[in-house]
């Protein structure tokens, strides 16, 4: 019922839609992944306001998340590993000639 809502023509209705998939995922609701994936093609609306609430509710997802949620768990420990991987690639000049095993040199002088 509420994914139909995506498809309104009322746009609070759209937006009311949005805040619940997103609350409802928040919360652990087993079959808000299906409301979702549905929203993400909003973000061609011609309503500006959608493609900002869609916007958004990815944000609060995937980038910035909030709650007893999976991946509220593991965002600091990807960020962590994201700063490290740049610090790393700022302060390390890197070659591919200094990765890999080296050609052996090989004498030819002793085939003769």
């Amino acid at each position: 019922m509420v994914c139909q809502l995506l498809g309104s023509q009322n746009v609070t209705d759209v937006m009311e839609a949005i805040e619940f998939f997103v609350t409802s995922f928040e919360f652990g609701v087993g079959n808000a992944m299906m409301g979702i994936r549905r929203m993400l093609v909003l973000i061609w609306s011609k309503e500006g306001n959608i493609k900002d609430a869609v916007v958004a509710a990815y944000k609060r997802l995937y980038l910035n998340p909030q709650g007893n949620n999976p991946r509220y768990r593991v965002h600091p420990c990807t960020r962590r590993t994201e700063i490290e991987y740049q610090n790393w690639g700022a302060s390390c000049e890197f070659s591919f000639d200094s990765i890999g095993p080296k050609e052996p040199k090989i004498d030819l002088s002793i085939l003769r």
